[in-house]
């Protein structure tokens, strides 16, 4: 988590909304400019759709997948990744989504977030493949991206972890938050 809040506070306000501007650029944003820099520094090589996975990141001497990553933009499709990384076993499995996150009509005054809805949902997903495939070990994080309404962008952290102990700590965990300079459509204008 530490090493990807560092890399999030690099970039600059205009970057990280021209990048929330559409899924298409979001995706790439991930793919070139977020998750290289976090395998370097995890001493780990970066690969992209290996196993039909999105991001992959490898051990470099034997090239064994350490970090599965999936990243889907539509929350609602969001279930079939979590399937498939439920499906695998790594280290650390991490499903990237965004959405309307935060439980807050404040906040939402249309849906008032979709976190108490989502995030249940995944939790059982996962915790059905275990029961079929017994514990795949190592971690299962979920990261949920929210440009807020107020012009601010929070990333929240999440376990998806069978086991409730561990996933039921840290519903409100916000690892990464700026209040931006910008808008998402300034920004998008500018690239």
């Amino acid at each position: 988590m530490e090493l990807l809040a560092r890399r999030l506070s690099e970039f600059a306000d205009q970057d990280l909304g021209a990048a929330w501007f559409s899924s298409d650029r979001r995706t790439r944003f991930y793919r070139e400019q977020l998750l290289p820099p976090v395998a370097d520094w995890m001493d780990y090589d970066f690969s992209r759709e290996r196993l039909l996975i999105d991001y992959v990141f490898l051990e470099r001497d034997h090239q064994v997948p350490v970090v599965f990553i999936e990243s889907e933009n539509s929350p609602f499709l969001a279930g079939q990744e979590v399937g498939k990384l439920a499906a695998t076993r790594a280290p650390l499995r991490v499903l990237f989504t965004v959405t309307e996150w935060t439980p807050s009509r404040e906040l939402w005054p249309a849906t008032g977030g979709f976190r108490d809805v989502l995030l249940p949902a995944w939790r059982a997903i996962v915790a059905n493949h275990t029961k079929i495939y017994g514990s795949a070990g190592g971690a299962f994080l979920l990261i949920v991206g929210e440009w807020r309404r107020d012009q601010s962008l929070a990333f929240h952290a999440h376990r998806l972890d069978a086991d409730p102990a561990i996933s039921s700590a840290d519903d409100d965990s916000v690892f990464w938050h700026r209040t931006m300079s910008v808008s998402q459509s300034d920004a998008a204008r500018a690239v």
